[in-house]
């Protein structure tokens, strides 16, 4: 029987053994190879091999032709894009002439990632929703700001719906909602968003004195 030591002992020496091996097979070996994320966000129509993927390459040029190389595109009534593996390894294999190894999940997601941040999303939702619930009085123009302790980004807005947390009759200032998911029994987000008002007016472009006459010329619309 060996003693608790001794194993310990030849359990350390197998992986000082082994562990050289180990770091070597995460060193790239192809002359090409290409690893991917499950999913990636694309910012433009294009989906561009060097924006979604981490390459390697021995050779610059063909490093460089990978990294502009477009794999696909952006369908426009849809923010997202599916495609196999196997598609996106031939294409780059096609680009580079060489054989490449690509690492990632048999199907590949690209989702076309928004011009605004998710809060500024959220705003505009709630803008409207009050406008649509007649929470804010006609004649008036609303901005929201939107406050919250979670990180936002990561979500996706089409998979939550956005809801009141408490019965107002008007939205000024600091009011709660919430954003619940559509499906599955993720918890819900709190929220806290900060509606101010202003309405159009006429404003004085300078004083006026109470000995001359007031004409409209004098006066500019504003937003107050």
């Amino acid at each position: 029987m060996f003693s608790s030591n001794l194993r310990w002992y030849l359990l350390i020496a197998l992986f000082a053994f082994f562990a050289p091996f180990l770091a070597i097979s995460s060193v790239p070996v192809a002359d090409v190879e290409v690893h991917f994320q499950r999913r990636a966000g694309v910012a433009g129509e294009k989906v561009v091999l060097g924006d979604v993927a981490t390459i390697y390459a021995r050779d610059l040029r063909v490093f460089e032709k990978l990294s502009a190389l477009v794999v696909g595109q952006m369908p426009a009534d849809k923010d997202e894009w599916r495609v196999p593996v196997d598609y996106v390894k031939t294409r780059v294999e096609e680009a580079s002439g060489k054989n490449a190894r690509v690492h990632g999940p048999e199907m590949l997601a690209f989702f076309r990632q928004r011009a605004h941040s998710v809060m500024e999303d959220l705003a505009a939702q709630a803008v409207k929703m009050g406008a649509d619930l007649r929470k804010v009085p006609e004649g008036i123009s609303a901005v929201a700001e939107v406050f919250s302790r979670a990180d936002l980004n990561s979500l996706r807005l089409e998979e939550w719906r956005l809801v009141p947390a408490v019965e107002r009759a008007e939205w000024r200032g600091d009011t709660s909602f919430r954003l619940e998911p559509r499906s599955g029994k993720a918890d819900p987000v709190w929220l806290s968003v900060k509606f101010r008002w202003f309405a159009d007016g006429w404003v004085a472009r300078r004083e006026f004195s109470y000995q001359k006459d007031v004409e409209a010329a004098g006066f500019r619309r504003e937003r107050v």
